[in-house]
């Protein structure tokens, strides 16, 4: 793999993590416009689809992660249907098939839903250890399974990287958000 290649694979994926936590922050929390989280999860839904459909280890990535968060009802927001719909229909565009494993989609299908119901638990006090807590709250169980898988020689590094980004694009949108909210509190006390 060329490492332009890769930087563009690492770009997109934290591209992909910002723009899902943007339709979040949109619809959960009201922090950024809802008009504008259709667009970005439009854009995220043709970049995930092109990467489905021309990168079989992306594919299995993006692939586990629509079904994790499919399977735990995370798709709750007319924006990321919007962007599910895009990553799922994008790949008929691409003449060539992309192969699927079995067993790495569904160890990362498996990883996906831990994190989403572990980050449920956690962001609700459930869980009452810190080191979990933290765990959970930033959703590393996918990644963990990920650096076995790689480790495991099903996955080159650079998919492992590419995840760690998209994790990182989306703590990064939570930031802004939460930083908008902020912001907005302060100038409502300011009135």
């Amino acid at each position: 793999m060329d490492y332009g290649y890769a930087l563009f694979l690492i770009a997109g994926f934290a591209f992909i993590g910002a723009g899902m936590k943007y339709v979040d922050a949109a619809f959960d929390e009201g922090t950024v416009g809802k008009k504008s989280a259709y667009i970005v999860a439009a854009l995220c839904g043709v970049l995930m689809g092109a990467l489905i459909g021309m990168d079989a280890y992306a594919a299995m990535v993006l692939l586990s992660i629509i079904l994790g968060v499919a399977v735990t009802g995370k798709i709750d927001a007319p924006a990321f249907v919007v962007g599910a719909l895009a990553a799922l229909a994008m790949p008929a565009l691409f003449s060539s098939q992309v192969t699927l494993y079995t067993l790495p989609v569904a160890v990362l299908v498996l990883g996906a839903v831990i994190d989403e119901l572990g980050n449920d638990l956690a962001d609700s006090g459930r869980v009452k250890n810190g080191l979990f807590a933290l765990f959970f709250r930033y959703r590393l169980t996918m990644e963990v399974f990920m650096a076995g898988l790689a480790l495991a020689g099903f996955f080159p590094v650079v998919y492992l990287l590419a995840l760690v980004s998209l994790d990182a694009g989306y703590h990064a949108m939570t930031y802004y958000s939460a930083s908008l909210s902020a912001a907005r509190a302060r100038q409502g006390r300011g009135n």
